[in-house]
């Protein structure tokens, strides 16, 4: 549950604004539920109003979806929808919202379509395709007398791919590299695969001194999309929007042709609603896209000819103003500029540039000129601060409105080092001199209290008035599972996404659960953790006194604990979980480890002699048993034993001590000797 309050006001002001926002996600038959209450006046509560309410079931093939939603048509009337949507996905699964709240778009589409990639060289010729983030071989092609090379089902989402050529076979040679020309068509379905929607609901309108606001209007509908092929998919539905709907879709994205299609077209009453976008992209350099509805249509044009140059021309008929534009990104040694220039078809020009060389930046536009000077270092060095200061001078204009304004400013500011992802402390301290006078400018940040977030900022002058103002802002957010704590400003991710709270322990009493008095053990964390056969990330966690925190999105995790992690002389009772992750909360997984005891010692015989090569076994009351063969010198060493009573038997005989009783009294490492019994 999480709190933001803003306070503000200026000054010789009698008005204070005090608003809020309470947002509250959680868990319930495994599915997120999340709501959000706008505090438009944080005193007055009559004028609170419910803003969302959600319940979300994820699976991979099923989407439910319960209250305040995005409508998957072009809504016909004002108002926010809430209802009910089931989404099924037929031979693909679900995508990860990644942090974001639910859209249908997102469960209706795959971002991974598996493609074709095929292309021309001479004959005995070796083709690689590989990854262009690291260098993984996707698959080898040796081109046949055809000249044609083919890689089926290369899956499209965020990976790029590189197409290396190699002479005559020898990977020895230097490769000719090929870009392939593929692009990912939000909507679109691969061969066979399709998608179905029906939703049901109403509007809810708000109204002033209303919690809930008024229901209105029943809508709903129901539409489906099927991948024809690999290149195409059609879509189609019936929607009651006020009146009866129908609604067209298509997904249109050629293989090895860089063009792509999205359309969806909604009947109405009278009229007919489109919207239509059509990309063309030969190259990474290249780029046309063209938008059209039934309003207005518009183009954007992008060409990077060189690293350092671009060519850019936009339009739109809606105001009938077209420009083309030029950007010119260049370094020279340590002097990094930028500079654009753009002009329409009215004559209208419009520049800027900037430039920047070690610690001095400049900005120069039409509307004005900035100037920053920064020097970084130990600037009130009584403190010992952690971090290095910085000491700012700068200085801007602004001409608008045939209005010209100044402001010089001179400001200290500093930033403490991370912790748990964050700046404890952040500061800024300085005096502002401009065209309406001077004043105080001053900004404090921290989140030095454990569940709160505090910024204060305080502008005494700015560069178009000499009226004062503040603003206070105040965070707050608490945990109730795992269990009652202070949380992070980030927990809305949670209506998504899910989280592990890792709990290792010292199970001193060997009763599996964890008591009071028994320590929790975070150290070496990222040796001890392995989350699906990948090393944990100690930077995206928090680690706490209680435990390790982190979130992921839902599904059954693997964990296992790696030897190297173990605290010394304790080992985890079993060495790997199987861990189901649901949005909205935390699944806690309790990690007990029992002490490990070592006995150590030599097996002699009836004449004092030490027995080489002799089986040393300890054997528990359930019958299992660790086992240790001695060395030239009779010596042995029985690892990893826990609490309990053991028998003691050299080569399946008795030996003199024949039982040894380890408590939690017991030293970790035990000196036993045994001697054999006479023949």
């Amino acid at each position: 549950m999480g709190e933001q309050v803003n306070i503000s006001s200026r000054e010789n002001s009698q008005e204070l604004t005090t608003q809020g926002s309470l947002n509250i996600v959680g868990t319930v038959l495994k599915g997120s539920w999340f709501s959000r209450i706008n505090q438009a006046d944080l005193l007055d509560s009559k004028k609170w109003q419910l803003q969302e309410g959600q319940y979300l079931n994820r699976s991979d093939f099923h989407d439910y979806v319960i209250g305040s939603q995005p409508t998957f048509w072009t809504g016909q009337t004002r108002g926010d929808y809430w209802g009910l949507t089931t989404i099924k996905r037929f031979g693909f699964k679900a995508d990860n919202l990644n942090n974001s709240s639910f859209t249908p778009s997102q469960g209706l589409q795959i971002s991974t379509i598996n493609r074709i990639i095929e292309g021309a060289a001479k004959p005995g010729t070796l083709v690689q395709l590989v990854s262009g983030n690291d260098n993984l071989i996707f698959g080898e092609i040796l081109v046949d007398s055809s000249g044609i090379y083919r890689f089926d089902n290369v899956p499209i989402n965020s990976e790029n791919y590189r197409v290396l050529l190699y002479a005559n076979g020898q990977l020895a040679s230097k490769p000719i590299e090929k870009k392939p020309i593929f692009l990912n068509l939000p909507g679109q379905l691969t061969q066979g695969t399709s998608s179905l929607i029906i939703s049901s609901g109403m509007n809810i309108e708000t109204r002033n001194n209303n919690f809930f606001g008024d229901l209105n209007n029943v809508r709903g509908g129901i539409a489906y999309r099927h991948g024809i092929t690999d290149s195409l998919t059609l879509g189609g539905g019936i929607i009651y929007d006020q009146s009866l709907l129908g609604l067209g879709e298509v997904f249109y994205q050629p293989n090895n042709f860089p063009f792509k299609l999205a359309l969806s077209a909604l009947t109405v009453p009278a009229k007919f609603k489109y919207n239509a976008n059509l990309e063309f992209r030969p190259s990474s350099q290249l780029n046309l896209n063209l938008s059209s509805n039934e309003q207005f249509q518009s183009f954007n044009f992008n060409w990077n000819p060189a690293k350092f140059l671009s060519f850019t021309s936009s339009g739109s008929n809606l105001n009938g103003i077209m420009n083309l534009g030029l950007n010119v990104n260049q370094n020279f040694g340590k002097i990094s500029t930028y500079s654009s220039l753009k002009i329409d078809n009215k004559g209208q020009l419009d520049w800027n540039s900037n430039l920047r060389w070690r610690n001095l930046a400049t900005r120069v536009s039409p509307t004005g000129i900035g100037l920053e000077l920064n020097y970084q270092g130990s600037i009130f060095s009584i403190f010992k601060l952690p971090e290095k200061e910085n000491l700012i001078l700068s200085y801007e204009t602004s001409n608008s409105s045939n209005k010209y304004n100044s402001l010089l400013t001179l400001k200290w500011k500093y930033q403490s080092p991370y912790i748990n992802q964050r700046r404890l402390w952040d500061f800024d301290l300085g005096y502002g001199i401009s065209s309406q006078g001077g004043g105080f400018l001053a900004s404090v940040s921290t989140f030095f209290i454990p569940g709160l977030s505090l910024r204060l900022r305080y502008d005494g002058i700015s560069i178009t008035s000499d009226t004062a103002s503040y603003r206070l802002e105040i965070g707050s957010v608490v945990n109730f599972s795992p269990n009652l704590r202070f949380g992070d400003s980030e927990f809305e991710r949670l209506r998504s996404e899910g989280g592990i709270f890792i709990q290792p322990f010292l199970d001193k009493n060997n009763n599996g659960i964890r008591d009071n008095n028994e320590e929790i053990y975070t150290q070496d964390m990222e040796l001890l953790l392995i989350i699906n056969n990948k090393k944990f990330n100690p930077s995206l966690a928090t680690i706490t006194k209680q435990g390790v925190l982190f979130k992921v999105p839902p599904g059954i995790y693997r964990l296992d604990l790696d030897p190297a992690g173990y605290p010394l002389d304790w080992k985890p009772v079993q060495p790997a979980y199987a861990v189901e992750i649901v949005a909205g909360s935390y699944t806690t997984t309790s990690i007990p480890f029992v002490a490990s005891y070592t006995l150590a010692g030599t097996v002699k015989d009836t004449e004092g002699k030490p027995v080489a090569g002799a089986r040393v076994e300890a054997i528990d009351n359930s019958k299992s048993s660790v086992v240790s063969i001695t060395n030239n010198s009779g010596i042995f060493y029985l690892e990893q034993l826990r609490q309990g009573t053991y028998e003691l038997e050299v080569n399946n005989k008795s030996v003199e001590p024949n039982k040894i009783i380890i408590n939690s009294d017991s030293p970790t490492l035990q000196e036993l000797n045994l001697k054999l019994p006479n023949p």
